[in-house]
């Protein structure tokens, strides 16, 4: 989302987001709003060691010999890893949208169900079989806590029951959401909602990515006791979207009637919309392009999807807000009005008008002097790709990690460094960020691998800086975050710090990689780094070419430093434009400094990665446009 606070004087309006509709793209991003008018408050050669190569620019290899194996088929580890205890008594329910408690702004990537199946469980039962039922918990990676999700009927007289109770729960693509699914005998029915009356057959381990990424989103685990090695049948989870979640709005909004607010009697109009939460407060969803001295206005169309407009909810309320838009970022309140999804469809249909009210003001709104009309010219609901489709259709995530190598850094002997290991017990930044992205992503990466890169330092034996090179022999490919880790640390013993820091080789270089890659594909650059880039106009360049190939680009800021030109690369304020005149035609940059960030390795993630589904259904619209094949199909 763009605003225009640098735009000139009387320049005519432009959107506040790339050219062509974007569905479900965030007007900024999600904080605690504060008042409106207000800021929120929460804002080498190849003999070199260790295989240190220039990095040339070639296909990932196909195959490796790094594995990760049990991608689609869970298997538990003996010990139970979380707390909870077994005699616990639940009350059963259908559906708990508030499984894992989050950032109240967290972003739903779609609502998933689960429907379960059990084989071959054991026959627990002397004159009848086993009578099962299963419960689900989630497991808070923040808390440390599990909570019920949901639970099944309970079948009777069956060790292959297939249950019709569906669990349904939110899918964050950022958060790693890791479930336990407990396997019961009813054996007291007087009792049967308190389990610790029951007994237990097995439990199994399972993340919700690994199921929505197993082949047709169908995954079997064998279920165990913590105690034992030994199966208890097998679990069969398969996940679907909910209806809902494949849905958008398009949407035409006019404005008439507004107040003169400005010192020379005019008006700057621009339209948002919060959508209200369950906790309560408000959350940015979308906002307009502004308009310079208007009192009537048609702002442009624009497409947006149902789960970041309303969450699925289409009887959420809605709160429609125009403000006069100030260049000092303090944008002067005007009115709102308060609808819903299903209220602005028949809104649209009937071209109907509302009367903007200031909710602040201690006159009752019926006495209060009108500030202006919404106008919905145009309101409909239509069917629109979403993130989980693609999944479902084969898409691959493939993450390579630029890490940054300058001196800047500080001597990684000094406790002081940046790149500092020596307690264990304390992950430096780098680490942090590598784990945190690593995690999240691992599930969607063919055989967990990862490629390691490295930037501004000078290789051995030459002595010679490079801008990118690998940090693994051959294709710099390694086995997940732990790979990636173990390699940066044997650099860190064998390169000499240098500089200075430069993001258009890596970035070209990962372009490159994800245009060879072919369809089905989409490529994921994590760039850490500690200071300012001196290369802007390379970077710029880099990062629009880029964003006409299927890659996105993280930037996480470590240490102190002023990452002002990491904003501009963000692009969230203003659009990209190159020293040639080329605009960049869609958000492919998410920049996170770690310092504004929760120390919370689930935080961390939800920061860095919440923009990736939308953006590679931005890639999906525009190369569509472009007549390039996405997927295989």
């Amino acid at each position: 989302m763009y605003s225009q606070s640098q735009q000139p004087y009387g320049q005519q309006p432009q959107p506040m987001q790339p050219p062509g509709p974007s569905y479900g793209q965030s007007s900024q991003p999600a904080a605690p709003p504060g008042p409106y008018g207000q800021p929120s408050s929460q804002a080498p050669s190849s003999s070199a060691p260790y295989g240190f190569e220039e990095h040339t620019v070639s296909p990932a290899a196909a195959s490796s010999t790094y594995s990760q194996p049990g991608m689609y088929s869970y298997t538990p580890s003996a010990s139970d890893p979380y707390s909870m205890p077994q005699s616990a008594s639940f009350t059963p329910t259908d559906i708990n949208y508030g499984a894992q408690a989050m950032a109240p702004d967290t972003q739903v990537t779609s609502m998933v169900e689960l429907s379960l199946a059990c084989i071959n469980l054991p026959n627990l039962d002397v004159l009848s079989k086993t009578d099962a039922v299963i419960v689900a918990y989630e497991h808070n990676a923040i808390t440390h806590s599990m909570k019920e999700v949901g639970r099944t009927e309970v079948i009777k007289d069956s060790l292959n029951p297939r249950f019709v109770r569906k669990i349904k729960m939110p899918y964050y693509f950022e958060m790693s959401q890791n479930l336990v699914f407990r396997a019961y005998d009813i054996d007291d029915w007087k009792h049967i909602n308190d389990m610790s009356k029951q007994e237990h057959i097995g439990d199994c381990r399972v993340s919700l990515a690994a199921i929505i990424n197993a082949p047709k989103q169908m995954l079997t685990t064998p279920l165990r006791l913590p105690s034992s090695k030994k199966g208890r049948g097998e679990l069969v989870i398969t996940a679907e979207q909910l209806t809902e979640c494949d849905l958008g709005a398009t949407f035409r909004f006019r404005v008439s009637g507004l107040p003169r607010t400005d010192l020379f009697g005019s008006c700057d109009p621009f339209i948002e919309i919060r959508r209200t939460m369950e906790s309560g407060g408000s959350v940015v969803v979308w906002k307009s392009e502004y308009h310079k001295r208007k009192l009537k206005v048609a702002f442009n169309e624009t497409k947006v999807d149902l789960v970041t407009l309303c969450n699925g909810d289409r009887s959420r309320t809605l709160i429609i807000a125009v403000l006069d838009w100030n260049r000092s970022g303090s944008h002067e309140f005007i009115g709102q009005v308060e609808l819903n999804v299903d209220q602005l469809e028949e809104a649209g249909r009937q071209g109907q008008s509302f009367t903007f009210k200031n909710p602040r003001k201690s006159t009752p709104q019926k006495r209060q002097k009108s500030r202006g009309k919404l106008i919905i010219d145009k309101f409909t609901i239509h069917k629109v790709p979403t993130f989980f489709d693609f999944l479902r259709r084969g898409l691959q995530l493939h993450l390579s990690v630029a890490i940054d190598f300058t001196a800047s850094n500080g001597n990684p002997a000094d406790s002081r460094s940046l790149h500092y290991m020596g307690d264990p017990n304390r992950p430096n930044e780098y680490q942090q960020a590598i784990r945190s992205v690593g995690e999240v992503l691992a599930p969607y990466e063919p055989n967990g691998i990862f490629t390691a890169l490295g930037f501004g330092a000078a290789l051995q034996p030459a002595n010679r800086v490079s801008h990118c090179f690998n940090l693994a022999p051959g294709d710099g490919t390694v086995a997940g975050p732990i790979g990636i880790e173990q390699v940066y640390k044997q650099a860190l013993a064998s390169v000499r710090l240098s500089g200075p820091t430069l993001f258009g080789p890596i970035i070209e270089t990962c372009r490159r990689r994800a245009l060879q890659r072919g369809p089905g594909h989409y490529d994921v650059l994590l760039i850490i780094t500690d200071g300012v880039v001196t290369d802007v106009q390379n970077s710029i360049r880099a990062v629009v070419a880029a964003g006409k190939t299927p890659m996105s680009i993280i930037i996480v800021g470590v240490g102190r430093e002023d990452f002002t030109q990491m904003e501009v690369l963000d692009a969230d304020e203003e659009p990209l434009i190159t020293d040639s005149g080329e605009r960049m035609v869609r958000d492919i940059v998410q920049f996170v400094p770690m310092r504004h960030v929760s120390r919370s390795q689930q935080m961390v993630a939800a920061e860095t990665l919440q923009e990736l589904p939308r953006q590679v259904v931005d890639w999906y619209e525009l190369a569509q446009r472009m007549g390039v094949p996405f997927l295989l199909d």
